[in-house]
């Protein structure tokens, strides 16, 4: 494939992990609302992550849609992502791994294993600053 090919099948698999609801996300976490919390614009329960009674909250309709909050661990974010990141305790491109599988090319990822000594957090970061930089070929 050329490189242009690999970074629109890159970015169209991004887009899927990223339209992903919080709702979804949520329930894929194990979250279900507490019974009389399930109806209306926000779910509340047991959080994802800490497991705390009633402490978290998610908006499923309206201008917030999708903001998550827990008053107990302090988990706060807007999308589905994001509640991945929080509750697993993972990267941006792990938790696009986790909800929409594999990512194309994982291969040549810089996040993958590699044979120059990177760990791939450190390769990640990395990639992270190239792009913030506006390197041209950045996977990220």
């Amino acid at each position: 494939m050329t490189r242009a090919a690999d970074d629109m099948e890159f970015r169209a698999w991004v887009d899927r992990a990223r339209a992903v609801t919080t709702l979804a996300a949520a329930e894929r976490l194990g979250f279900r609302p507490a019974k009389g919390h399930d109806k209306g614009n926000e779910r509340a329960g047991p959080c994802p992550n800490c497991g705390g009674n009633d402490r978290f909250a998610l908006v499923v309709q309206g201008a917030r849609k999708g903001l998550f909050n827990c008053r107990g661990c302090g988990i706060a974010g807007k999308d589905g992502v994001g509640l991945v990141m929080a509750v697993r305790r993972i990267g941006f491109l792990e938790a696009c791994e986790w909800i929409e599988g594999p990512r194309p090319g994982a291969d040549r990822s810089p996040a993958a294993a590699r044979s120059d000594g990177l760990t791939p957090g450190l390769a990640e970061q990395q990639g992270r600053e190239a792009w913030r930089a506006g390197v041209k070929d950045c996977p990220y």
